[in-house]
């Protein structure tokens, strides 16, 4: 109605649902068109759809509603718990688990896994030097990601059911880790969200 009436509109966000029920986010511009006597003749719209950086910033600001509360933990299996749950609920990871550096063992011992990483490989195993990938993030202190973990030199397991890893090391502390038995899994963007739990 404003663009009929010669008023443009610019990236107003409304609200669309599609006839399968999804929930589309987008962003209206609108402008009218007018002919050389100043009468609108047509009108110009564009829809942006948007969806998908509305619901990236949800997920960051739920991470950093996370945050906050890992910085409040008080013992290492708090934060284990709230990084995995994390990891689940708001992006997704389904298969996740975190290690903590015991320096009496000089060992990486599991802290929780999702429910779904221990149907698939049982209880997370402790990492020793030298052993797996897991130790040699730990060791670099680097973010490490792997398509096909099933093609690396180092793994812990020769017969690895998991193909695409994304492992972050937690400083000194440990090693938040997630895969999927699919090749390849994960997105920068969902690589970068993941290293915000770390």
């Amino acid at each position: 109605r404003a663009a009929r009436e010669g008023t443009p509109i610019r990236g107003k966000e409304i609200q669309r649902e599609t006839k399968d029920g999804r929930r589309l986010d987008l962003l209206l511009s609108v402008a009218p068109i007018s002919d050389s006597d100043g009468e609108i003749t047509s009108i110009l719209a564009v829809l942006e759809d948007i969806t998908e950086q509305k619901q990236l910033e949800g997920r960051l600001r739920s991470l950093q509603r996370t945050a906050q509360r890992l910085s409040a933990a008080e013992s290492t299996e708090e934060i284990g718990s709230l990084a995995v749950d994390a990891a689940v609920e708001i992006l997704g990871l389904e298969i996740t688990a975190m290690w903590a550096y015991d320096d009496r063992e000089h060992a990486l011992v599991p802290v929780t896994e999702t429910p779904k990483a221990e149907a698939l490989f049982g209880k997370s195993p402790q990492f020793e030097p030298g052993d797996s990938l897991a130790w040699e993030a730990f060791e670099s202190g680097e973010v490490q990601v792997f398509d096909d973990v099933s093609e690396q030199a180092g793994r812990y397991s020769e017969d690895t059911e998991m193909r695409s890893e994304v492992q972050v090391p937690l400083g000194e502390y440990g090693l938040l880790a997630t895969g999927s038995p699919t090749v390849p899994e994960f997105s920068e963007t969902e690589v970068d969200l993941f290293r915000i739990l770390g």
